[in-house]
């Protein structure tokens, strides 16, 4: 049984070191830019994670954010993206940390401060919607509310 754990445990460890970070970085890339959307940055990748530096997004080819640093940290069971200074062009909004933790199955957790303040939520994967927790009243007018609450519907 120690024998299979060890195994197991290698393999796993194996998976993450080699996994081909940047190609599926690629890969979601050109499928966001098939539905209209695209991201210019600067990748590094090292064993254990992603780094995007000085990235800028653009949607229908029009500028509508940009990001100074985002670590992606693709574990399989338990992922974590982390961004810092992020503009975006819609409602001069600026989002100073983002923290984003996603196990498979299960909704994204969401946590992050701007300056409209702190936000923590949810992202439902199957309704594609992003639920803020008690939200501050600058950012209220790009909500829509619904038994849940309080929530931004994204398209992607």
């Amino acid at each position: 049984m120690k024998k299979f754990f060890l195994i197991f445990t290698g393999f796993f460890i194996g998976i993450i070191v080699f996994m081909p970070k940047e190609h599926i970085f690629y890969k979601i890339q050109h499928i966001l830019h098939n539905k209209g959307t695209d991201i210019i940055t600067n990748i590094k990748s090292t064993p254990l994670n992603l780094s995007l530096e000085n990235t800028d997004i653009y949607y229908l080819q029009i500028k509508t954010g940009e990001i100074k640093k985002v670590l992606i940290k693709p574990f399989i069971i338990f992922n974590e993206i982390k961004a810092k200074e992020i503009k975006l062009n819609i409602g001069n909004i600026i989002i100073k940390n983002l923290q984003v933790i996603y196990i498979p199955f299960m909704d994204a957790k969401i946590k992050g401060d701007g300056n409209f303040g702190e936000f923590n939520g949810y992202m439902n994967f199957k309704e594609i919607k992003i639920y803020i927790k008690k939200p501050s009243r600058k950012i209220l007018a790009f909500l829509k509310k619904d038994k849940k609450g309080y929530f931004y519907y994204a398209k992607f």
